[in-house]
């Protein structure tokens, strides 16, 4: 029973790991001091998830109304896959977030249900890649899609090592349209989808236990039975 417990204990902290690590939680209201815009629900980030695979890696912003509330919205995620510059959203004018944030591709979801990648090289025009409408997903207040990694392919950083940061714009143009940045500290790094050993270590506990439940359960009836005989 004991090695029971320690098996499912082990397999929890490890779905607990991936659930921890995989969202990241931004303040409601907090739009940036630069904004100029409308501070509509929709503009208001709350949640971000990033999960990748071998492929690829899964965005997901969650704001704080239904996406496509304010006409010609926007939905940015920005990568640094290595080789990452200042000139995207933090050299301005106006300048937006930490000195220290630097990227060099850009994933932009309109609310209509278009996108776009954008890879920045160290010098020269930006790489801009068309998305499927089909690859992008907008239900309610969330918008996800999954982009190949032969599109967000590495300048220098392993995959598990890329940073995201995220921004909302009520439009295109000038850097004063972007309405909230998250997270307020600059960037974070995505997940790896959990390994099928790790699944297979969580099923196999929850077996576990519940066959330890079921033999409990049995001796205590023959326990019973015993008493009463």
């Amino acid at each position: 029973m004991n090695h029971t417990i320690r098996y499912l204990a082990a397999a929890t902290l490890a779905l607990a790991s991936v659930s921890a690590h995989a969202q990241v939680i931004d303040p409601v209201g907090d739009f940036l001091p630069t904004y100029t815009g409308p501070q509509n629900g929709d503009l208001d980030a709350l949640s971000l998830f990033v999960v990748f695979s071998e492929s690829g890696v899964t965005l997901t912003s969650t704001v704080n109304g239904t996406v496509g509330d304010t006409l010609g919205s926007a939905f940015i995620w920005g990568v640094d896959r290595g080789s990452g510059t200042d000139r995207l959203i933090t050299s301005g004018p106006p300048a937006v977030g930490p000195a220290d944030l630097f990227l060099d591709a850009v994933v932009r979801l309109e609310s209509g249900g278009g996108g776009r990648v954008m890879t920045f090289p160290t010098v020269g025009a930006p790489i801009t890649t068309l998305l499927d409408p089909s690859t992008i997903s907008i239900s309610g207040s969330t918008i996800t899609t999954t982009i190949p990694f032969d599109v967000l392919f590495s300048t220098g950083f392993d995959h598990e090592d890329y940073t995201y940061a995220f921004w909302t714009r009520s439009e295109l143009g000038s850097q004063a349209f972007i309405a909230d940045l998250a997270p307020d500290g600059g960037s974070f790094r995505g997940t790896a989808v959990p390994e099928p050993a790790t699944w297979m270590m969580m099923i196999a506990g929850f077996g576990l236990v519940g066959g330890a439940m079921r033999m409990a359960r049995r001796r205590r009836g023959d326990n019973l039975v015993s008493s009463i005989v």
